[in-house]
Order: structure tokens, then sequence, then C-alpha cells
């Protein structure tokens, strides 16, 4: 497990640059990661209606070459719904590996082994309500 930091701190930098942890990078972060392992964050939870799916591709594209140290790039999701998530995330899941990245499908509330496509993504990351 590596705990990724969003934080751009001296301490955290070097604990980066050591790989302590990595770097948790999101679109509105600014500046890419100089050094060390990092994932990135599609920000669709934190911008809520104002996430533009073109805006996030256009910052992946352009953490491209940085892509050999990332752990991973979700496809946007809906909190709390399985089924919003992958109406949402299928169509995104591609262009994100196109782009470099090991594409991650968030789960969410309903998410289960059967009703997963696993072949569609690299790596599941665990979300869903805080209910």
């Amino acid at each position: 497990m590596l705990y990724l930091a969003t934080s751009n701190s001296p301490s955290i930098r070097e604990a980066i640059r050591t790989g302590l942890i990595g770097r948790l990078c999101t679109p509105r972060g600014g500046s890419p990661p100089i050094e060390g392992t990092w994932g990135a964050d599609s920000g669709c939870f934190t911008l809520g209606e104002n996430f533009r799916l073109e805006r996030y591709l256009q910052w992946l594209e352009r953490m491209s070459p940085y892509a050999g140290r990332c752990l991973f790039a979700p496809a946007p999701d809906v909190v709390g719904d399985h089924a919003a998530t992958l109406e949402r995330s299928l169509p995104v899941l591609p262009a994100i590996r196109g782009l470099g990245c090991r594409a991650a499908f968030v789960g969410q509330d309903g998410a289960a082994p059967e009703n997963t496509p696993w072949s569609a993504f690299d790596v599941l990351f665990l979300g869903g309500s805080t209910d």
C-alpha cells in the first residue's frame, strides 16, 4: 500500500522523492509530478456539476510524459451509484488507457463481482457513499 498526498510542502516533496509516499494530482492542482509515483484524481466529486470531461482528458494528455509513473487515472464516477458510474465511466476508460495511464474504475454502492466490467479497467478504486 502506498499513501498518496496532495500537499506540496517541503517534507511531503522529500517523502515523495524518497519513495515513502506518492502524490495525488488533480487537474486543478497545477504543477505536474516532478518526481516519484503519482495517481490522478478526476476531481469530479469536488467539482460536482462543474466537472468537464474534456478538461480532465486534456489534463491527462498534458500529464502523459509522466504516465509511466502513474498508478491510476480514474474514469469519472457518480458517488453512491454503481449503475450511473458504469454509464459515465465505460466510454471514458479506453480514452484513459489511450493516454498511457492505467484506467481506474471507481466502485460505488451496488457494485458486485458479477456486475463489474473487469476487463474494461486496470485498477479498482473503492468509492461509495458515506451512508
